[in-house]
């Protein structure tokens, strides 16, 4: 019989963890996924490149006029494409599937272009209304159980299925920024406010609908908790995480004047591949003159896990994206900066 010190056992316990906490969690991915988990995994530590990501707004809107408008346009004042191309397939209303086909042609350019795709899903409440209705909470646990609400999925699904279709990798990240009191799925407002169990049913509900019904076998399934700010409107990090079992990549969200991660080590302690799913300056001070350098800054000085960062796009009054604000070029260009040229995964 073999024997092993404690310290042994220890050792051997976390690497198994480590190993099972960094795996792929669709076991059935498409071989372009593995490939994209693989390099992003690949990033980080103290020789780190950070690859840098541009969203250009919701749904077809990317079409209309997002993508020329942010992303062409940090090329043409750059020299230098973005990585990663971001799109949110809802959030200003509930688009149609031919609308969301448009919005798919845009992110096929860019992925046969040899860059990479993440998509978020901020929902729009089931009633009806918008994604911050506050006066009609939801059981999210059940919410499945809803064949309207199903239907709603199935949208989401046929266009992220048409992608797949295509070869596109997507790093997906639904219902976003569960842990603060401004969407309807977020803690406070739903029928069950200090519960975590409900979003975490609710996640895994949908990862087994899109995995093992829908066979959509394209995606890194992204956790996007809001960076834990402050307890009176906003829980920690890690309130609502599913399991890791259930999650290929760790992205907050931030919006703070100095960039911190305050919970970045608790996050990093999953064991998961991290990124910063929006990243910025307080939404009152991104008024154009936000020194872009800072976040390749930051990342390099404080944050060497995070293996990519996306930034957010303008609306009225903001100024967030990065053609907009000063330093572009200077941030496109810096050595640890990987941009959409550099890649070469698939082809």
């Amino acid at each position: 019989m073999l024997f092993m010190k404690p310290a042994t056992i220890v050792f051997t316990a976390l690497l198994i963890y480590s190993l099972m906490s960094s795996a792929q969690v669709n076991p059935d991915a498409t071989e372009n996924c593995k490939k994209v988990y693989v390099y992003i995994k690949s990033l980080g530590g103290s020789e780190n490149r950070v690859l840098a990501g541009q969203n250009c707004y919701h749904g077809n809107q990317i079409y209309n006029y997002g993508y020329k408008e942010l992303f062409e346009g940090l090329y043409h004042s750059t020299g230098k494409w973005a990585s990663i191309l971001s799109v949110d397939y809802e959030y200003a209303k509930i688009f149609t599937p031919e609308e969301l086909r448009q919005t798919n042609s845009m992110l096929v350019k860019h992925w046969k272009a040899g860059g990479l795709v993440t998509i978020n899903w901020t929902a729009r409440h089931p009633n009806g209304g918008d994604t911050r209705v506050k006066d009609d909470p939801i059981d999210l646990s059940t919410l499945f159980n809803r064949e309207d609400w199903k239907a709603r999925v199935d949208v989401i699904a046929n266009a992220l299925d048409e992608l797949q279709d295509s070869g596109v990798v997507v790093l997906f990240r639904p219902m976003q920024e569960m842990n603060n009191n401004w969407f309807w799925f977020g803690s406070w407002l739903t029928q069950n406010p200090t519960d975590t169990e409900p979003y975490k049913v609710h996640w895994i509900n949908l990862y087994n609908y899109f995995t093992k019904t829908k066979k959509i076998n394209n995606l890194l399934w992204v956790y996007s908790p809001n960076e834990h700010y402050d307890p009176s409107f906003t829980k920690p990090v890690d309130y609502h995480y599913p399991g890791n079992e259930y999650v290929d990549i760790i992205a907050p969200t931030v919006y703070k004047n100095d960039l911190s991660i305050p919970d970045y080590d608790i996050i990093k302690k999953t064991g998961k591949p991290l990124g910063i799913a929006e990243f910025g300056k307080p939404f009152k001070n991104a008024d154009g003159t936000i020194d872009n350098r800072e976040y390749i800054e930051k990342i390099r000085n404080e944050y060497p896990e995070i293996r990519y960062f996306v930034v957010w796009h303008n609306w009225t009054g903001v100024k967030m994206a990065i053609p907009s604000n000063q330093y572009a070029k200077d941030l496109m260009n810096d050595p640890w900066i990987i941009t959409r040229d550099e890649l070469n995964l698939i082809n």
